[in-house]
């Protein structure tokens, strides 16, 4: 079995320390016929670490990108635009990526994720914004766990956020096929003793012209524990799915589960 490992990125960790007015722009690119077997590739991650501070940054414009073309990827983990803030606070920072992978094969017990937001361990975001821009366009996903635009809140704040995330499965010529594979749009969690408060999240979920069968399919759905504070918070869900067929499938749209 060929094993090809790939780590092409534009990223930052930050462990420790404090960064502000930083500007970063990002253009990653993975393309025409390569191979991602038994690896693991993360695309401009950012990783807020430890005792660390991010104050008024900037990541992304118009042009930035998280690119994955022509691709087989096998037996691995894929991550395109992550953030993850552990025990760190993200202050007046914004946030612009726009990730896609296309006329792709995911398959045998790959994990991807797009665009996926961790806010863990006394981790604090305030007067922050997101914009978030997902898409799969072409790709044939099989014995798969796929997100796109997952929020994750734990046992931390989130105040002033406002959230944009926009995420799609198409194709332009032909269907595309879900087989055996768990997907995930869109989707809030609030966990523990955390607190989303006068924020705004608006997210967007579209599936077009697939044939979804013997898999799961979670769109636009809101998970809060009974510990979580939720104040002050309009959260806006739009999913649809368009000429598609479902066999075998279990599918969830907007649903809120407390818990």
């Amino acid at each position: 079995m060929k094993r090809v490992i790939m780590f092409t990125l534009l990223s930052f960790s930050l462990h420790a320390g404090g960064v502000t007015n930083l500007s970063v722009t990002e253009k990653n690119q993975i393309l025409e016929n390569s191979q991602i077997n038994e690896a693991t590739v993360r695309q401009g991650e950012i990783n807020v670490k430890g005792d660390s501070t991010l104050l008024d940054v900037q990541v992304g414009d118009a042009q930035s990108q998280n690119l994955i073309s022509a691709t087989t990827i096998e037996h691995s983990e894929l991550q395109q635009g992550g953030l993850d803030v552990n025990g760190s606070k993200l202050l007046h920072t914004e946030i612009l990526v726009n990730n896609q992978l296309l006329e792709s094969h995911i398959k045998t017990g790959s994990h991807v994720k797009q665009g996926t937001v961790k806010i863990t361990d006394n981790g604090e975001i305030k007067e922050s914004s997101f914009s978030l821009s997902n898409t799969i366009n072409g790709a044939t996903i099989d014995n798969t766990t796929l997100s796109q635009s997952e929020i994750i809140v734990e046992h931390s704040t989130v105040e002033g956020l406002t959230f944009t995330g926009v995420h799609t499965i198409t194709n332009e010529s032909e269907s595309i096929s879900i087989i055996n594979s768990d997907v995930t749009q869109g989707k809030l969690s609030v966990i523990g003793n955390s607190s989303l408060t006068n924020s705004t999240i608006d997210m967007q979920s579209n599936i077009e012209d697939t044939a979804i069968s013997n898999s799961s399919v979670d769109l636009c759905s809101i998970y809060l524990s009974s510990g979580a504070n939720v104040n002050g918070a309009n959260i806006h869900g739009e999913c649809s799915m368009t000429e598609s067929t479902i066999v075998g499938a279990n599918v969830t749209q907007g649903s809120v589960v407390v818990y």
